[in-house]
């Protein structure tokens, strides 16, 4: 038992390093499918200069390779992998040798032929990815906003091990290495110290790519002691400029996001709210707290092992992240219940109403449970409403649910199938390829032959390549069915 604890202990303290200027804009997208239909994408900032006192504007734009297209959720894990790598030599060296094995391990993923094409692809993306950074990319070593243009990494040699190693050994020589090199601006940043470290174990046993990017965010500005919690930032901004989800409709977003903010709260890694979205629309705003340090636990094992700081309870929990110490916290949830219930939505309530309690949550919402405050006529009114209308949204929420996962299944799909398309067009020779090209332009759905021909008469290169991959996989699509 002794052994096993000692195992778990250190699987929770395994440590990654994160850069921190590039959780603050998405580079990758939200999901594992491969994006090319997006070249290039823009952030704007509008912010206040403290030493120019005036109105600035920060910006990042970022170009991504025409061939391999947008880095994916999935290549943004191998670069957490890459630091990690790094972090391990001590930032000492712009060249980092490696294995993809090693990337694997870093990674908990399998080790298989279809893992070791991820990696190579991942590579692919991400050096295909340049940033321009105007008044936007923060110099650690000079403490200022600076411009900078450049890639993540500069050069990647990758030996296949396959190829190339048994030749080798016949020869007698030694094994060759893999190596990446990171571009002077991602290495000065690095041996600034402009960069956090992240719980691996953790970020691990998240299974939402969603769960993991907001991880990742979160953890840079609830170690931020200067900020004061909770954390609110519109869901737009969240979504599109933190998550990697561009152009998606306002009305979606809080379904997008609720499966990982229930992930991060079963890790106990967020604490509940009973106000997570306030307002509607894009005027929506998130709110964030953190579960406190003390008891916070990645690993389910260590939870059965914690006997001395026992978790508190789900509205003990919510009281304590509203201010209660966790003493009081405990006390009311056992002695009055349906009291600190009410009290909880009085304070939201209020809050949604641009109150701002002079003492602060913790101050209000103990002084209202030991006065037994009385809600306003409003209050009552909203209440009686939502209780009329429960039913209604129970039934809209299961809806919700089912077309969520109806949704969820047909990305899975087509993400199995871009993959499998993608690997089988690796297979080919280069003839091969042209060849099965021709195929599919003479042999495909007609209405999409004709939109390509006059897109290619009007000179839309870019629509045109949309159209002229969706006939190619369709075609491989067929000749997969077949086999």
């Amino acid at each position: 038992m002794k052994e096993e604890h000692r195992d778990n202990a250190k699987r929770v303290k395994t440590i990654g390093k994160d850069e921190m200027n590039l959780l603050e804009y998405c580079v990758f997208s939200a999901t594992n499918r491969v994006d090319r239909k997006t070249k290039s994408l823009v952030f704007e900032d509008p912010v206040f200069c403290d030493i120019e006192k005036r109105q600035l504007t920060r910006r990042l734009t970022i170009a991504f390779s025409a061939e391999y297209g947008r880095p994916t959720a999935r290549d943004d894990l191998v670069l957490v992998a890459m630091m990690k790598k790094s972090r391990d030599e001590g930032f000492n060296s712009q060249r980092v040798h490696f294995t993809r094995y090693e990337l694997l391990k870093i990674l908990g993923w399998p080790e298989n032929g279809q893992n070791y094409e991820r990696i190579d692809q991942a590579l692919n993306r991400i050096i295909g990815t340049h940033l321009v950074w105007d008044n936007a990319f923060w110099d650690n070593s000079e403490k200022s906003w600076v411009d900078r243009k450049f890639s993540i990494i500069d050069d990647v040699n990758l030996y296949d091990r396959e190829k190339y190693d048994r030749a080798r050994e016949r020869r007698g020589e030694s094994r060759p290495q893999s190596w990446f090199k990171w571009s002077d601006v991602m290495f000065e940043s690095f041996q600034a110290g402009y960069v956090k470290s992240i719980d691996l174990e953790l970020l691990r046993s998240l299974n939402e790519n969603v769960s993991k990017r907001l991880y990742r965010w979160l953890d840079k500005h609830f170690n931020n002691k200067k900020r004061k919690m909770p954390l609110e930032i519109p869901i737009a901004t969240l979504a599109g400029r933190k998550l990697g989800f561009q152009n998606a409709p306002a009305s979606h977003l809080q379904r997008m996001l609720a499966p990982a903010i229930a992930e991060l709260e079963a890790v106990s890694y967020l604490a509940p709210e009973a106000m997570r979205f306030v307002g509607s629309g894009k005027k929506c705003v998130v709110r964030f707290r953190p579960v406190r340090k003390k008891n916070r636990i990645s690993d389910p094992i260590l939870q059965k092992l914690d006997v001395e700081n026992p978790p508190l309870g789900e509205l003990a929990t919510k009281l304590h992240a509203r201010g209660l110490s966790a003493k009081a916290a405990e006390e009311w949830a056992a002695k009055d219940p349906e009291q600190a219930k009410l009290q909880l939505e009085h304070l939201d309530w209020l809050l949604s109403t641009d109150w701002k309690p002079e003492k602060g949550e913790g101050a209000w919402l103990s002084a209202a449970l030991k006065g037994r405050y009385t809600p306003p006529a409003a209050f009552n009114k909203k209440a009686e409403a939502e209780r009329e209308s429960i039913q209604a949204k129970r039934q809209r929420a299961s809806r919700e649910q089912q077309l969520q996962a109806r949704e969820l299944a047909r990305k899975r799909r087509e993400e199995e199938q871009q993959e499998r398309v993608a690997g089988y067009l690796l297979t080919l020779l280069p003839e091969e390829r042209r060849q099965l090209e021709k195929n599919a332009l003479a042999s495909g759905d007609s209405f999409l032959r004709n939109r390509l021909q006059q897109l290619e008469r009007d000179g839309d290169d870019q629509m045109a390549s949309v159209y002229r991959d969706k006939l190619v996989s369709d075609h491989v699509q067929s000749l997969l069915s077949t086999d």
